[in-house]
């Protein structure tokens, strides 16, 4: 994909109103883009077995919503204890 294709689906990404997740390798063009968004650095295991890292790019909408998850989780276990 090239390079404005890549920038086109970062730009509607960014303007999508709900959670977004968003996974691939390093990219300096998708940290420009996706500034603001909570970055998560995974190691995986590629098919062939070697180790690369992951980033999973999470946009504000879905921080907050596992935020709120979290907390109602939390409540739930203390009323069932």
């Amino acid at each position: 994909m090239s390079n404005e294709k890549h920038i086109e689906l970062l730009e509607v990404l960014n303007e999508h109103p709900g959670p977004v997740l968003l996974s691939g390798y390093e990219s300096q063009l998708y940290d420009d883009h996706l500034k603001g968004w909570s970055k998560k650095l995974l190691k995986a295991t590629t098919e062939k077995g070697q180790v690369r890292t992951e980033v999973l790019w999470v946009n504000q909408v879905t921080v907050r919503k596992l935020e709120i998850e979290s907390v109602q989780l939390d409540l739930f276990e203390e009323a069932i204890s």
